[in-house]
């Protein structure tokens, strides 16, 4: 199993981005910082997102948009 943190912080600052880490490049537990942390062509491999609290939905809107241009 390969975890990867894209972010450990409870917000946003210069270097720091919210919680998010990607297992094995296919499940992100949180996704706050899952569109800033990583390039397009590493987020359309993600295929499940586990959210623990409500802040995680709006990245994930966000991702989708830049997705479909």
């Amino acid at each position: 199993m390969e975890i990867e943190v894209l972010g450990g912080f409870g917000g946003e600052c210069l270097g720091c981005r919210m919680t998010c880490l990607l297992i094995d490049e296919r499940l992100a537990l949180d996704a706050g910082s899952l569109s800033k942390a990583l390039p397009m062509e590493r987020q359309v491999g993600v295929r499940s997102v586990l959210l623990s609290h409500s802040h995680g939905v709006a990245a994930l809107f966000y991702r989708e948009r830049l997705r479909q241009g």
